[in-house]
């Protein structure tokens, strides 16, 4: 494995394991009951004191049905060549320490939790693909709940987990994708539920979430990070709801973050949102989608690259504070077809080495600044306002400290630029266009530096 996790630490140090562990190994050689002491090998049903194996699909699969069941470490296939399948169903539970769905490499396995009342019970970790292949469904209103939910945890590990109409709790962190490639689907009114959430956590890992439909939710009370080292993409899609406090997007160099929200879809930051940290991040609002924030930076640091697109009616981005594109790196958003940005204050090229540019295209399309408007703070800024864009701000800056450079386009009939005051060149160069019916409109002081 790429990780040291605590399952392999629990699996290799006897040490922390009660001296009567024990395997207990499905044969299914009768029927597919969890409770019949002769399809496992040794003849008795497991208790809390066995290392649980479901290793094969004949003659035979796996169902708990209607009982409750309990292992110390239950592997749905632990080793290369295993083919094993549980099926949870009928308000059936299963409790455990920890769970592995594909424990190691060329292990393939498939468990189902199905039902009101049916149950995955994991008082440590669960996962789904640790070194192998791993898939897990849960439908029709069942239950998987642990500690950390890991989908994907070794270099070559394949992940994926649905939650379809049902409920995924971790009580502290769910990683998708921590190495190789995990996938997290929720639909149909299904809830996840952890801390911190993690995708694409590790480098050359690949993390896929969606999270589809009205009442679908993913619920993270501490901070979301969808491209950590790796690569990570978010799609919150025709209602999904996402929620979280600090949000990074391509947080560390070398990674990549995509997240979409489209079709009445929410995504809400308690705290800022990052698109762009170390590393590569986009942002794609479209379609009536709304994303919300404490804060946002397009660009952070240096070397950094952010996109942020906001495109068509109903679509929104709201800050309330402020928000920077190319803070230290480089930054660009697009609004466009009546998409809406607002905020605080609003900086493009904010320090020395950044770049940030803004475009605001169409009738409809505004970026609102209830302060004041920096275009090339330290760095060198560019606001193209076009075709019935729309721009507001207090006292708008176009160059405003040493070193920096600033230009503003305002052009075609419908696009405006409304400012309370007007800065063009304070310290360094500034530059304003205005053309073919473009309009700027100033309520107080315009300082144009010679």
């Amino acid at each position: 494995m790429a990780s040291v996790s605590s399952l392999a630490l629990m699996i290799g140090l006897g040490a922390i394991l009660p001296a009567a562990a024990a395997d207990a190994t499905w044969n299914g050689s009768t029927s597919t009951d969890w409770f019949d002491p002769s399809n496992w090998t040794p003849n008795a049903v497991p208790d809390a004191t066995n290392f649980v194996n479901v290793n094969t699909l004949t003659p035979n699969p796996t169902v708990i049905d209607g009982l409750s069941a309990n292992g110390l470490v239950v592997f749905v296939s632990r080793d290369a060549g295993d083919t094993g399948s549980l099926k949870i169903i009928n308000g059936g539970t299963l409790s455990d320490s920890q769970g592995a769905v594909g424990r190691f490499e060329g292990a393939v396995g498939t468990a189902t939790v199905d039902g009101a009342g049916s149950a995955w019970l994991h008082s440590d970790d669960f996962y789904v693909g640790a070194e192998g292949i791993g898939t897990v469904t849960i439908l029709n209103g069942g239950l998987i709940s642990d500690v950390s939910g890991i989908l994907g945890d070794g270099d070559n590990a394949f992940a994926v987990l649905s939650v379809d109409g049902s409920t995924w709790t971790n009580s502290k962190t769910l990683t998708v994708a921590r190495f190789g490639t995990g996938m997290l689907n929720v639909s149909n009114g299904g809830t996840v539920t952890d801390i911190d959430g993690y995708i694409g956590k590790g480098i050359a890992s690949n993390g896929y979430v969606s999270i589809d439909g009205a009442g679908s939710t993913w619920t993270n009370s501490g901070s979301l990070t969808v491209g950590d080292n790796g690569t990570g993409s978010l799609a919150i899609t025709h209602g999904g709801a996402v929620s979280n406090g600090l949000a990074y997007v391509g947080k560390s160099a070398g990674s990549t973050g995509t997240v979409f929200v489209d079709s009445g879809s929410t995504w809400t930051n308690g705290g800022s949102l990052t698109v762009g940290g170390s590393g590569t991040g986009n942002l794609a609002v479209t379609k009536g989608g709304a994303v919300s924030s404490a804060g946002g930076f397009v660009g952070f640091a240096a070397g950094s690259t952010g996109l942020a697109f906001v495109d068509g009616a109903g679509s929104t981005w709201t800050n309330s504070g402020s928000l920077t594109v190319g803070d230290f790196g480089t930054g660009t958003m697009a609004i466009s077809h009546g998409g809406v940005v607002s905020d605080g204050s609003g900086v493009i090229g904010a320090l020395a080495g950044s770049t940030g540019t803004v475009f605001v295209e169409g009738a409809g399309s505004s970026w609102t600044n209830s302060s004041n408007l920096a275009v090339g703070d330290f760095g060198a800024g560019t606001l193209a306002i076009v075709n019935g864009g729309a721009v507001s701000n207090d006292t708008g800056y176009i160059g405003n400290s040493a070193g920096s450079t600033g230009t503003v386009f305002v052009e075609g009939a419908g696009a405006t630029w409304t400012n309370a005051n007007l800065y063009v060149g304070g310290l360094s160069k500034g530059t304003l266009t205005i053309s073919k019916g473009g309009a700027v409109s100033v309520g107080g002081i315009v300082t144009v530096a010679s």
